[in-house]
């Protein structure tokens, strides 16, 4: 009988929705994050509607948007976390991207070109070619519209691979991969860095196998 986490029943203490309780626990064995996690959960669930797509712009500029249920529940949630609400601006791109990668993993995507991401969870994504994070390698993207492909991108941060790497540390190892390239007509070997998230996974980085096939088990050569 499938059964909560330990993690889960943690969880079940956040008046908040299970991605956002996940961040907020996650956050509180990282005090430093936590300030960031009270007013990243409050605009979260308030949705402020502010034009800006860079997360990290918006909360940089906090103090300028006068939306009171914003800071509000900001302040709420530092009292639930006994925190304060004043945020390390010397790292909060970095614990911006440590706080989205608990909440939304599933919604990393690389970047393409021209503002194209391609989404982990598939399809592909975009933002303007105008807005700074058109130049990101990775990024999260919190909060899109429907489309299956081609999807338009609200709200979102930048993600290092330094932070992939760190969150997922499988990303870090060089597996062996080959498949049939109908192009080419022949068989290919690379080497690949892959995030896997259940039934998902997106290519990181790649690169040509030095030995070719022959540096491959047979097994893995036949199955390709």
């Amino acid at each position: 009988e499938p059964k909560l986490t330990e993690e889960g029943k943690q969880c079940g203490r956040w008046p908040t929705h299970p991605r956002l309780a996940v961040m907020v626990g996650r956050a509180r064995r990282h005090p430093r994050r936590l300030p960031l996690a009270c007013w990243l959960v409050a605009w979260l669930e308030e949705q402020p509607g502010v034009s800006d797509i860079d997360l990290s712009s918006v909360l940089c500029a906090r103090d300028k948007f006068r939306h009171p249920r914003w800071h509000q529940a900001a302040s709420q949630w530092a009292q639930r976390l006994n925190s304060s609400l004043d945020i390390h601006m010397q790292t909060l791109n970095n614990d911006l991207a440590y706080l989205l990668l608990d909440a939304y993993p599933d919604r990393l995507g690389i970047a393409l070109g021209g503002g194209q991401f391609k989404l982990i969870s598939g399809g592909q994504a975009n933002v303007p070619d105008t807005c700074p994070l058109a130049h990101a390698d990775f990024i999260i993207a919190v909060e899109l519209d429907a489309q299956a492909s081609q999807a338009r991108i609200f709200s979102a941060a930048s993600v290092g691979y330094t932070h992939l790497e760190q969150h997922f540390p499988s990303t870090q190892t060089w597996q062996d991969h080959a498949y049939w390239d109908d192009r080419l007509g022949r068989l290919v070997a690379e080497q690949t860095r892959r995030l896997v998230l259940g039934d998902h996974e997106l290519v990181l980085e790649r690169k040509a196998q030095s030995k070719g096939t022959s540096g491959l088990p047979p097994e893995q050569v036949r199955h390709a």
